[in-house]
């Protein structure tokens, strides 16, 4: 019995089978994409917030805390789908023919749409990485730069004959 788009509003209604008449493959497969999608979805979502910007307030980019949450979660439901893809593929094993390539078809558009989630999640993880380290960066030549001002000011005192700031004079 195929499902009717109406009755569950979903775009795999008219081509997959009920649940109750579902094989544990198609359940499983079914089950993972909607995992991969919605881990898309959150890493899509949330890449503002996750790489944050110089430019933004404090209130749209994640703490570090929730950045390293963030971080474990996906890895988590990374993880999770590689393992049932790799279920998947012990449980086609003894199957042969067309059902054997059809499966192996979904498992190949499970991989691919894993990778190209994991790949947006890297990406956005490694652009927040660099810009990290280029604020780090800055920082620490602002303060260097400050500090090179601090001893022209010493530089200039002592030049003027006044408060030697604490440069030394060599004494023979």
């Amino acid at each position: 019995a195929v499902v009717s788009t109406q009755s569950t509003g979903g775009l795999d209604a008219d081509i997959l089978p009920s649940k109750a008449h579902q094989s544990h493959f198609t359940k499983t497969a079914c089950g993972v994409l909607n995992t991969i999608t919605q881990l898309d979805e959150l890493v899509r979502e949330t890449k503002d917030q996750y790489i944050g910007s110089t430019c933004s307030d404090l209130f749209s980019s994640l703490s570090d805390a929730q950045r390293l949450e963030f971080d474990m979660s996906a890895n988590m439901f990374m993880v999770q789908c590689k393992d049932a893809i790799a279920s998947l593929n012990t449980l086609i094993i003894d199957i042969e023919g067309q059902l054997r390539q059809h499966q192996e078809g979904v498992i190949f558009v499970l991989t691919h749409s894993l990778k190209q989630a994991c790949d947006r999640y890297s990406h956005t993880k490694a652009v927040h990485v660099k810009q990290a380290l280029e604020q780090h960066k800055l920082a620490r030549l602002s303060s260097h730069r400050v500090e090179n001002i601090r001893t022209m000011e010493q530089v200039e005192d002592y030049a003027r004959g006044g408060d030697q700031g604490g440069v030394a004079e060599d004494e023979d």
